[in-house]
Order: structure tokens, then C-alpha cells, then sequence
């Protein structure tokens, strides 16, 4: 792990950026915190990366890049182009025994209220898109980088999911992931 600075144009403040090496890709990728600046690039990868269905709009990623607090991290591949993004929630109590489901988390990322004086224990994956094009092993470097991130700063542990249509219901009823995914696959 290297962190090194870089200057934005329009950012007249340094900020941390974090070499990442993909082994998959044999690619150096760049990790660091995402700017409004950002915000068409965001967008592109987020329509590339779900369904219309599934992708957050325009205005859903601006209010979560908002109320990040520092907590919403792209990664540029070796040539400087953004090729994924993570937003996440910071939190100081993350119970691994309580479910919630991703809505729960989706929902905590619009809210204001995200913006604490105490710095977070957990960060939570609320949304992870990496583009289309973007080089094979995009996003374990990307989630690599911001674990490493969150671990220098005081992060406890990066906490992320998936959305499996219909498993909050099963785990409900005492089924677990593997059961789950050998009934409906």
C-alpha cells in the first residue's frame, strides 16, 4: 500500500490517493475519496454497471456523494479514468447477528444525519459499480483499497452485501444462503 497526494483542478486542497496493485489485471489502480466534480463519470458507471431497474439516478448519487462524510471512494484505472466507485455509510455499531436488509442501508446513505462529530467504526457498502470496460479485477482492487483506507484511519471493518431477491424472506424461515441459492438456481 502507497499513499501518495495528487492536486485536482478544481480541489485547492491535497488529498490522499492509494496505489493499488490487481494481480488479476497485473494493472496499478488509483483509490480516493470521489468529488462532485466527478459526478458525469459517477453516472456513466452506475448506467453502464445495473439495469435501469437497478441503478441509483443521477440525483440519488449526488445526495448519497453529499451526505458520504468521506466515505464514497472511486477507483481510476492506470490511465486516470474513473472505472468504478463504492459508496459507503459509516457506522459506530454494526451488529453481524441483526439482518437488515439493503434498503435499510440505502436509505441511511440519503439521510443527513450521516454527517457525526465521532469518527465511524464500520464502514458498510451501500452501492458498488464498476463499468463495463473496466480491467478484470476492478473491484476486489477497489474494495481492497478502501478496506486498507478504512484500516489506516481507525475502520474496524468494511461491511458489504449483495441484494438476492427474495432471501430476507427465507432467512426469516431459518434457510440459509447456500440452501437458498440451490433452490432457485
Amino acid at each position: 500500500m502507497k499513499v501518495i497526494s495528487g492536486n485536482r483542478s478544481k480541489r485547492k486542497a491535497l488529498t490522499a490517493r492509494l496505489e493499488v496493485f490487481s494481480k488479476i489485471s497485473n494493472a496499478k489502480f488509483v483509490v480516493r475519496l470521489a468529488y462532485r466534480e466527478d459526478i458525469d463519470d459517477l453516472v456513466a458507471i452506475e448506467n453502464s454497471a445495473w439495469s435501469s431497474e437497478q441503478r441509483a439516478d443521477r440525483k440519488t448519487i449526488i445526495k448519497r456523494l453529499d451526505n458520504s462524510d468521506e466515505s464514497f471512494f472511486v477507483i481510476e484505472d492506470p490511465n486516470g479514468c474513473l472505472v468504478g466507485f463504492v459508496c459507503c455509510v459509516g457506522l459506530q455499531f454494526f451488529d453481524e447477528s441483526v439482518v437488515e436488509n439493503w434498503e435499510y442501508y440505502a436509505n441511511l446513505s440519503l439521510s443527513q444525519n450521516l454527517r457525526k462529530k465521532k469518527a465511524p467504526r464500520f464502514l458498510y457498502a451501500v452501492s458498488i459499480s464498476v463499468a463495463d470496460f473496466a480491467p478484470r479485477g476492478t473491484a476486489s482492487a477497489l474494495l481492497r483499497g478502501v478496506s486498507r483506507w478504512g484500516h489506516s484511519i481507525g475502520i474496524e471493518k468494511l461491511i458489504y452485501g449483495a441484494r438476492v431477491p427474495g432471501f430476507r424472506d427465507a432467512f426469516l424461515r431459518g434457510i440459509s444462503i447456500d440452501v437458498y441459492l440451490q433452490l432457485v438456481l
